[in-house]
């Protein structure tokens, strides 16, 4: 549809607002029956994102819910959950759509990874530092991930958790150092495992 793509270049261009009103005409245009239910799960979740820009929390959560109803199996629409719940200082909340982000991806889709990044960024930018540990975590277990961008999200993880230590007792230290290992051991076997994969692929 000629008015959708347009949106979508308005969202593109930070032009939140225009882009509402041409997403909500879609919705009064279009029947549900002629969009389908994919379809119509998509238009709410844009027009949740366009209203979570534009700080109209309340109504980008009852879009959010429409988006749900239509389709809830779709990562994108937990990551817009997510950036709301920490907009609205909900940490719990905040987690609970990451996991549900992370369990309704299917493979074939665009890769996870994207999400993800964007989900500690998102974390960063609201200055909640346990839930950019949380998405940085879930970013280096995150099957796919190259090399290079995995190291690199456990040295700003090790960084977030060191400053985390520092506010907290003896025995939350010890327990934070322990996840640490635990983390990069993980990622390194991991790592290793791709490496593996990557000489087998390439023997003749």
């Amino acid at each position: 549809m000629a008015l959708w793509e347009h949106a979508t270049r308005l969202v593109e261009s930070g032009r939140h607002h225009q882009a509402l009103l041409l997403y909500e005409h879609c919705l009064n245009r279009f029947s549900g029956s002629s969009l389908g239910e994919s379809n119509l799960a998509k238009l709410h979740r844009n027009v949740s994102s366009c209203l979570l820009e534009l700080g109209r929390y309340e109504e980008s959560h009852s879009a959010l819910q429409s988006a749900v109803r239509f389709g809830s199996v779709n990562p994108y629409t937990h990551y817009i959950g997510y950036k709301l719940a920490l907009l609205q200082d909900n940490t719990p909340l905040a987690g609970e759509h990451l996991s549900n982000m992370i369990s309704s991806y299917r493979p074939g889709e665009a890769s996870i990874e994207g999400l993800l990044s964007l989900s500690v960024q998102v974390a960063f930018e609201s200055g909640n530092k346990l839930a950019a540990c949380v998405a940085l975590e879930q970013l280096i277990l995150s099957q796919g991930h190259d090399t290079a961008n995995t190291l690199s999200a456990i040295r700003c993880l090790v960084r977030l958790k060191l400053t985390l230590m520092e506010a907290g007792g003896e025995e939350e230290v010890a327990d934070t150092r322990q996840q640490v290992v635990r983390l990069i051991s993980t990622a390194y076997e991991q790592l290793m495992a791709k490496g593996a994969q990557e000489e087998t692929d390439m023997s003749p």
